[in-house]
């Protein structure tokens, strides 16, 4: 398999994994496109995610909805070829994104360290592929308890809410310091990352 193939599968089984059918889950075909690598996937019919423990539903979107938020990040962090290393402290991301996408986050935001640049970006090109409400504003963007958060106002659809759901379920996946795939790790802090950005962290498995 490929890196993007790897990558994909491995995020979107991860993001998914409390759901029945998500091992059903295979690539057919990296396809290039303008705006980079199109994952195309097939999978058998996939259920809902659980209740909470209090037996409430968890808002969750819907695993199609997930999916394509997995296969826009790949299409983000792959465009261009092989994505490019960089500090993870290295605010410069921000500005291009900023300036790509005005009035989409607050100011000096996307608040992260630049691993997770691809989620922001390919979120808000979400956003905008569904159309951006005209009052839509952007209160704070940050990591909490080291996943993403995106809190946004506006003339928002189901739609838009679940593009945010997404994009923040797909953080819990996503190393904070380099983009690469990651699991939330604890011990003094909280943060997503890979194997070599843990700092000696364990993984938290499933049931924690």
């Amino acid at each position: 398999m490929s890196r993007i193939e790897d990558e994909f599968l491995w995020t979107s089984k991860h993001a998914l994994r409390q759901r029945q059918g998500v091992d059903t889950i295979r690539v057919t075909a990296i396809r290039p496109s303008r705006l980079g690598p199109v994952v195309a996937y097939e999978h058998a019919p996939i259920g809902p995610p659980p209740d909470t423990a209090f037996g409430a539903p968890t808002g969750e979107p819907p695993a199609e909805v997930i999916l394509e938020g997995v296969m826009r990040v790949m299409q983000v962090r792959w465009r261009g070829g092989p994505p490019t290393p960089v500090k993870f402290d290295d605010a410069t991301w921000r500005e291009p994104i900023a300036r790509a996408f005005p009035g989409m986050f607050d100011e000096g935001g996307p608040a992260s360290w630049a691993g997770w640049r691809f989620l922001w970006a390919a979120g808000a090109e979400w956003i905008e592929d569904l159309g951006r409400p005209k009052d839509w504003s952007c209160g704070q963007t940050k990591e909490k308890f080291g996943t993403l958060r995106w809190y946004v106002y506006g003339s928002l659809t189901r739609r838009h809410y679940n593009v945010i759901s997404a994009v923040e379920i797909i953080s819990g996946y996503t190393c904070e310091y380099c983009g690469a795939t990651g699991r939330l790790r604890k011990g003094g802090w909280a943060k997503v990352t890979c194997d070599a950005h843990a700092q000696g962290k364990k993984a938290v498995s499933y049931g924690d």
